[in-house]
């Protein structure tokens, strides 16, 4: 049964969930589901058929994911928890996808995309349809998703069912083992619509050597933002060897987001479609953000038809820079400046909010810190993976069941090339899959999941344009004032909520 956007829109409130996660043991004494056929749960991991060598890329990475899957079914089929878990891998023929822009009001014009590595909702529906999957099996009772700007279309098409809907049982799960960031990414109108598995997080990250050669002591897990630009006022300066910034933040949308939540603001709404970018509390965090670059001068600011960018090397994190370097001496300004087709420098970086990445936090001197606070503390989570219950599944509140202990499992697995597991972590766990972290850094990101904040699938794939468009060139270009960027932007989500 295929699902409107304005029906997905509009979701009611679904049934709450009814299990606890604390204990395995009487996991499903009061759960509803599987009362009678065929207790079978089939999990597929999708892949389009290879074509090059990216083609080949995909399918080894599906491998590692149908490897993963596999033995966490191993381990709870040999639990004999009244069901059986069945792993398959679905290969899903090249085919066009609409442009997902388009499905957004932008680029309506522009050409299909080629089969994703996770499918777009359309080209399963057109696969099953015409007996086109490769595997010969019709729609699985759990999907593995990789690509969460996908959760719409999915939805919509009807290929997965909001999880809380198909639990269909009285009660409450304990979700608190969950990262609260991740759940929120996936919730609307209050409904967790699939369970997410493993995520991004951004930390403070930071130039352990910069820091020692300024003399400024390292953050700590209660700094503030104003001692955050305090030391940056310190790390930002240009001399013989070259420029070096205190901190990135001229597109930086983690960095402004923490800084919104953390002076109590917030992005959405929770229970409805209302953008709230626009309140008091919110400008606050928008206000600081630009301070740090035009008032502070410790972030580059390139100026118009001009730009400059972060990445990370061997020799740590750097801007590359189309403007100028900071002004000589401390707190150097970013404004005016070359500008020309070629970087004019490449400056040192020594802090920066951002994630990991998934090769963890890059160069042996970079440190990940805690984010500040002000009135509360706050950082922008991503989900990367998670399992969604089969609209077509033989029964889906088994379906769901059989998610939440599936998802138990593969917490305990390196599934590493999604991102961090968002279950039950800790620093042990969180090194457990990613052993290139010190303890230390595992530490300070299992802590950032713990405070973690999550965007609305609806708004997440176009945040960033629509932040960049809106509120931070403007507010940069003096276009606009903050107050009025911010309406700007308001009215642009809103916008994209109706279509």
């Amino acid at each position: 049964m295929g699902m409107t956007r304005r029906s997905y829109l509009g979701l009611l409130g679904g049934v709450p969930l009814a299990a606890s996660l604390a204990s395995g043991c009487g996991f499903f004494d009061d759960l509803v589901g599987g009362d009678g056929g065929d207790k079978t749960v089939n999990v597929a991991v999708f892949i389009p058929q290879g074509q090059g060598q990216g083609g080949n890329f995909q399918a080894a990475q599906a491998g590692n994911i149908l490897a993963n899957l596999q033995s966490a079914a191993n381990e709870i089929n040999n639990q004999s928890l009244g069901f059986t878990m069945d792993v398959s891998l679905t290969v899903v023929p090249p085919g066009p996808n609409p442009n997902f822009g388009a499905f957004f009001g932008a680029n309506n014009n522009a050409e299909p995309t080629p089969t994703p590595f996770s499918p777009i909702a359309e080209t399963l529906n057109e696969a099953e349809a015409s007996g086109q999957l490769a595997s010969g099996d019709p729609l699985p009772d759990l999907l593995m998703i990789s690509n969460m700007n996908e959760l719409p279309l999915l939805l919509e098409e009807g290929i997965i069912e909001p999880f809380e809907q198909a639990t269909r049982v009285d009660g409450s799960v304990d979700l608190d083992a969950f990262a609260p960031g991740a759940l929120e990414a996936v919730t609307w109108q209050g409904q967790v619509l699939l369970l997410p598995l493993s995520s991004t997080i951004n930390t403070l990250t930071y130039d352990e050597d910069l820091f020692q050669l300024s003399g400024v002591p390292a953050p700590t897990e209660s700094w503030t933002w104003t001692e955050m630009i305090e030391a940056g006022k310190r790390l930002t300066y240009a001399d013989e060897a070259g420029g070096q910034w205190g901190t990135y933040a001229h597109n930086s949308v983690p960095l402004l987001l923490s800084m919104i939540w953390s002076h109590g603001g917030e992005v959405f709404g929770a229970e409805g479609g209302d953008v709230r970018l626009a309140e008091p509390e919110a400008i606050k965090g928008i206000e600081l953000w630009r301070d740090i670059i035009t008032f502070h001068q410790i972030a580059p600011n390139p100026p118009a038809g001009t730009f400059s960018f972060m990445r990370s090397t061997r020799d740590g994190m750097q801007v590359v820079s189309f403007d100028e370097l900071p002004q000589a001496g401390r707190g150097g300004g970013g404004g005016g400046g070359g500008g020309g087709n070629q970087p004019s420098a490449t400056a040192r970086l020594a802090t920066a909010v951002r994630s990991g990445g998934g090769q963890g936090l890059g160069a042996d001197q970079i440190r990940a810190a805690a984010l500040p606070v002000d009135s509360r503390q706050a950082t922008w989570v991503a989900p990367a993976a998670g399992l969604g219950v089969g609209a077509q599944a033989k029964d889906t509140g088994l379906a769901a069941q059989a998610a939440v202990v599936l998802a138990r499992e593969l917490s305990q697995l390196p599934v590493t090339f999604f991102g961090y597991p968002v279950y039950n972590v800790s620093g042990e766990r969180i090194r457990q899959v990613r052993p290139s972290l010190t303890i230390e850094d595992a530490t300070v990101i299992a802590n950032a999941l713990g405070y973690s904040r999550g965007v609305p699938p609806l708004l997440a794939p176009s945040l960033q344009s629509l932040l960049q468009q809106h509120l931070m060139t403007p507010i940069l270009s003096g276009e606009s004032g903050v107050a009025d960027a911010a309406q700007q932007v308001s009215i642009a989500m809103q916008e994209m909520l109706r279509q």
